[in-house]
């Protein structure tokens, strides 16, 4: 009976060891699974960001070759806006705009007194309140939005007008920060100015250009009439601005004189140049989004081309999930 007894224990103890080793055996396997998953995710979060800059390249080189190519191509000037790439366990999606076909706001930070222009009176001021006018914005946000902008680029610390905003009102927010009083880098700067937000249509024509790069617009990249209206300040009604997208030939205008043949006008105005060039824009954006097994990237990236380069000025990485 006793050893009958010392037997059942025996027995018991093999089975609560082997049911621990069991147990023991399935968490580090289920470990072991887990750090394959995150090293698998993390490969092919890394292969997503190569097919971002391989995408961001081949737009590059292909923009490049359709704006500078010698060949008469009845395209020359337009550019394609979206582009699609199939990968074998995923997909590139791309979105491009040339950004002499927006209102590059970096150039009121040189309106700010203190840089030598003319304030809230300063032409460039002028325009951007022309074109929110045109896109229905009303008297009082136009105000709030265009005082706001001024403090945020110039680099004092006095607001400016009503509405204005600086460091002692940013810095009492739920999450303070500072205004920013210097040009901006990304046009995602003007969610922190507060105030509401802009309509998506108009958000589509701003942009953001390195200091110096001026505020022309390339007519044959343009589609925004009321951005070309706003620009000329009178020189050009709505009406008139659309008529030169409209009637824009398929390989664009070659010269100024074409414009003024579709306006039926005898003289060239003063301000056309001034506004306006025939030349391709040499900044772009570009917007690659990556979906690569379970892994997405999304890169944005500024790019500069001329005839003899090209270069990636600035980028800015998405979520990666």
């Amino acid at each position: 009976m006793t050893r009958q007894i010392q037997s059942g224990a025996a027995l018991i103890s093999i089975l609560i060891l082997l049911a621990f080793v069991s147990f023991m055996a399935l968490g580090l396997s289920k470990k072991v699974q887990f750090q394959i998953s995150l090293e698998r995710n993390a490969t092919d979060k890394e292969q997503a960001y190569w097919y971002a800059l391989g995408a961001e390249r081949h737009i590059t080189l292909r923009l490049k070759e359709q704006l500078f190519s010698n060949v008469n191509s009845e395209t020359e000037f337009l550019v394609k806006q979206q582009y699609f790439f199939s990968l074998e366990d995923g997909e590139i999606r791309t979105h491009l705009r040339s950004l002499r076909s927006c209102f590059n706001l970096n150039v009121l930070s040189q309106a700010a007194p203190e840089r030598g222009g003319k304030g809230i009176q300063d032409v460039e001021v002028q325009r951007l309140e022309r074109l929110l006018q045109l896109k229905g914005i009303s008297n009082t946000a136009r105000r709030q939005f265009v005082e706001r902008l001024m403090d945020w680029l110039d680099s004092d610390n006095n607001p400016v007008g009503t509405y204005g905003r600086e460091d002692t009102f940013y810095t009492q927010q739920r999450e303070p920060y500072r205004s920013g009083n210097t040009p901006m880098s990304s046009l995602e700067e003007l969610y922190l100015l507060g105030g509401g937000e802009l309509p998506p249509e108009l958000m589509n024509i701003l942009c953001v250009l390195p200091l110096g790069a001026g505020n022309q617009i390339a007519i044959n990249q343009l589609e925004s009439a009321e951005l070309l209206a706003a620009m000329s300040l009178g020189g050009l009604s709505v009406a008139q601005a659309k008529l030169l997208v409209e009637q824009r030939p398929a390989k664009g205008y070659t010269a100024f004189n074409e414009l003024l043949e579709v306006l039926a006008w005898e003289e060239e105005p003063a301000f056309l140049r001034k506004i306006i060039r025939i030349e391709p824009s040499e900044y772009y954006a570009l917007n690659s989004a990556v979906s690569f097994r379970q892994a997405q990237f999304i890169l944005q990236s500024i790019l500069w081309l001329s005839r003899d380069g090209s270069k990636v000025m600035q980028r800015q990485y998405g979520p990666l999930q």
